[in-house]
This record gives structure tokens, sequence and C-alpha cells, in this order.
């Protein structure tokens, strides 16, 4: 095997996105075929330990589903690092959800008090900044420290001695690279997702953290952080999304998401469907540390925090509520649930793109803005009662009709629908989306293809009394927020 003296090649910021954006991009694809090929777990495990990258000590908690994965990493994550140090108090499981076995020893080691450690958390996609993937210690990584692990990864990889690494892969699927080749001077070829991980990977061994909490990218057995070996597993709620990928049913999909799971480490299983209980349950009946959790009938946000605090319980045996608390009260993720003044007018952005989503939305502005209440922070405050406007904006692979009929749910409430392209590639096009609608009967509706356009003009025609929800895709929602 060829060694590799690893001197970083300056790069900035910018210099350093354009880098790894260079690299195939499934994110930014239709269809791509989930396959050992194009998804190759050997391959990201060759190239971490050619690069020398010994992420073995560090502590993680794996989390896959459909919706919710991104808050729950982000409780879990942050209650690590602000509970470092605290002497955990005697907890119990939340509100009405139920764990079914609570009380296990904690999978993360011995005792209930978090010494003090570094904390980092991974996710994806991002709204702004590809930064917002990488979180350590109590924020995002800065831009010295992505141009400077990019460019080390570049320089190990301009620098192989080998004859340099293997082809890139393309989009038609085909590679030239070898399945779980590990020998000679061959160096593969990853991803752009796959390098995203590695970048966290060595920010967070760099950083000496503990616990690193990593959210699946695509389905779960094939996606790239599916490599590590986990002390906890979370699979929050998994609906009937990205069929053309992982499967056209609730069986097949949830057979991807549980390709995280392993023998040994504790599965916690947040709130499905009774169908997606039966799944779990059977094809897992084998399985002795599955913590389910039941009784789903609060918000989706009322979800997420239970899901977080009972796998932290399952994690490290107890959980501060105190601590716990603080942290619900102080987090918010950009472009989920989230309420902007943008130049006097109210704007909701929420990357709402699943059924149970659209649920959570809706009821979200019916509570919060329908029903004479405004969400300020995390509080909600007796206002005027607030007329909705819609701009949506949904990709290929979703349940466009279940979605908009769950949207259409507001009519009374809504005066304005505009439909928009989410993504010039993945985005269903928004006349299709308006064709839709219509045919669920609903009314008011527009179509406006250009997506900055079409939110200026919702913008600019605000009255003082309605809201502009943007949903539909993290892509809508990036660009809009981009260009503020």
């Amino acid at each position: 095997m060829a060694n590799v003296l690893v001197i970083s090649e300056s790069m900035d910021f910018e210099s350093a996105q354009a880098y790894l954006e260079s690299f195939v991009n499934y994110e930014a694809q239709v269809k791509p075929i989930l396959n050992e090929v194009n998804f190759d777990l050997e391959r990201v495990r060759v190239f971490l330990r050619r690069f020398g990258i010994d992420y073995s000590a560090i502590k993680f908690v794996h989390v896959a589903g459909s919706k919710g994965k991104g808050s729950v990493c982000d409780l879990i994550g942050r209650y690590l690092w602000e509970a470092r140090g605290a002497c955990v108090g005697a907890g119990s499981v939340v509100g009405a959800g139920k764990v079914e076995g609570a009380g296990a020893e904690p999978a993360g080691g011995e005792g209930s008090t978090l010494e003090p450690s570094g904390v980092g958390i991974f996710t994806s996609p991002h709204i702004l900044s590809v930064k917002e993937r990488f979180w350590a210690n109590g924020g995002l990584i800065s831009d010295a420290n992505f141009a400077r692990i990019v460019g080390e990864v570049k320089s190990f990889i301009d620098g192989w001695e080998g004859g340099g690494a293997g082809t890139r892969t393309g989009d038609d699927g085909e590679d030239g690279s070898e399945s779980g080749c590990d020998s000679g001077d061959y160096l593969p070829v990853l991803t752009y997702f796959e390098l995203l991980l590695v970048v966290a990977l060595k920010y967070f061994v760099d950083l000496g953290v503990e616990y690193a909490v990593l959210e699946v990218g695509l389905g779960g057995r094939l996606d790239a952080t599916n490599i590590v070996e986990p002390k906890l597993c979370v699979l929050t709620t998994v609906e009937k999304e990205h069929t053309e990928i992982l499967g056209n049913t609730l069986e097949e999909i949830m057979g991807e998401k549980l390709g995280i799971v392993k023998v040994g480490v504790p599965l916690v299983v947040g709130y499905q469907s009774e169908e997606g209980d039966e799944i779990v349950s059977r094809v897992l009946k084998e399985k002795k540390d599955v913590y389910f959790m039941h009784d789903g009938l609060f918000g989706a946000k009322e979800q997420n925090m239970k899901m977080a605090f009972n796998a932290l319980r399952i994690l490290l045996g107890n959980v501060d509520k105190e601590v716990f608390g603080q942290v619900c009260e102080g987090r918010g993720l950009l472009g989920r649930g989230e309420l902007r003044e943008i130049e006097g007018k109210m704007v909701l952005f929420d990357m709402a793109h699943t059924v149970n989503s659209a649920k959570a939305l809706r009821e979200l502005v019916k509570v919060a803005l329908v029903s004479n209440r405004q969400v300020t922070g995390q509080l909600e405050e007796e206002g005027s009662p607030k007329r909705l406007k819609f701009l949506i904006g949904m990709l290929k692979g979703k349940k466009l009709r279940e979605f908009l009929a769950v949207i259409k749910k507001l009519d009374n409430e809504i005066d304005k629908v505009v439909f928009t392209n989410a993504h010039n590639v993945r985005g269903i096009e928004a006349s299709e989306i308006d064709n839709v609608w219509k045919e669920l009967g609903g009314e008011k509706s527009s179509v406006n293809t250009n997506s900055l356009l079409a939110f200026g003009t919702l913008h600019k025609s605000l009255k003082k009394d309605q809201v502009l929800v943007v949903t539909g895709s993290h892509f809508l929602i990036g660009d809009i927020l981009s260009s503020l």
C-alpha cells in the first residue's frame, strides 16, 4: 500500500465547495440507482483507512427515518454537549409515548454522568450553506476549518502514489472502481455525499469528540454513514417516500431504513403507522434491544422531542430534564417551522415534503396562525387571526396528490396558492402540481415557474392579516432564503 504525506493544499471556502461539487452528487439526480456499485460502503471504508482517519473511538448515534431525522439529531447532539459534566438526574419517559423495555443498561457506557467532552453532529441536506451539515462543540464548522480539511482531502487524492484515484462514478451508475477493493495501489473515488462524511469524520477526530450523531442521507442500508459501529440507532417515522429509489411499498422502504440495525446495538423506534410497527416487529422479532414508542397523538415537534429524550435515556441511562428542556427551548433549525418577519411581513418556511410532515405543517398553521395565536420563538401569543398564502414546489418521487390533499383542508383559510419549480432537474413541473391541485377541487391557484419571482410577487402582495407559507422542498426554501 502506498503511503502519502498529506500537506494541505491552500484553499478558501469557495474553492473547497467547488472542489467537492465536482464529484458526483446523487442529491441532485432524479433517480440514482440504489445498488452496491453506486453506494459501496467498502469504498468509503478503504478511502478513510488510507487517508488515516481512525474514528473507532467515537461513540456514534445513528439516525434513520423519513421525517424528523434532523430535529432528533440536533436535540440529541445539543443535549450531549450542554449536559457534559452535569450529574444527570433521575428521568422518566416523556409524556404519553411509551418506551418498551425502558430501564435497560445505558448503551453509552456505565454511569449517568457525562464527562466534559466534544460532541459532533452530521446532518443533511443543507439549506443555505454546506456548513450547516457540520456542527461541533456548540457551533457550525468555520470557513477556515472546512477549507483546511477539504484541502487535505484534495492533497491526499492528488498525491496518491499509486497513480491517482480511480475513475469517477458517472451519472449512468457505471464506474471504474472495484467493489471492496483494498489491495494494491488503488484509491477509491467517492461521491459528493461520501466526501462530506469524510470531512465530518476528519473534523470530529481532529476535535477529539467523544460523541457524534449521524443522520442518514438516503435510506440506510447502503448510506455512507452506515460504515460506523454506533452505540445507539434511532428510527424516526417512516413513510412512503423516494419510492423510485427505495421501493414502492412501505415494507421495501422500511427494509432499507432498518439496514442501519446492528447486532447488540439498541434501536429506538419512533412513532410509526400501524403497518410500520407491524413490519418492524416482524423483521426484528429476534432482536431483544428494540424500544418502541407508541401513542403519537400530538404534534411533530413534540414527537421529535420525545424520541430524542427516550433515545438519550437508552444511551445514557438517565436524562437531566432541566437541561433537556433548555435545549428544546433554545433550538431552531433553518427552514423547519421557521417564522420570519421580512420587511414587516410574516413568512413561514417549512420543508415539509411527506404526507405526515404536511399534516404537521397544517396543524402548525391552524393552531399557531389561524386560531388567534402567532408563533414567537417557542411561545404562542394571542394575536389577530391570519389568512394564508402558499408557495409550493415539490420533487419527483413524492406523494404529490396526498400532500396536496392535506394542504387543501386549509381551504377556508387560504387566499392564494402559487405552484413553482423546486429544482431544475428533480422538481415536479409547476403546471403538473397545479393540475393535481385542481383535480382535488382546489381553487385560487396559479403557476409561476420562477421561484424567486413567485416569492417576490407573493411577498409584496401580503396584507397585514396574511402569512406566506413556503413549503414542499428544501431546494425551494434554500433558493429563497439565499436570495434574501
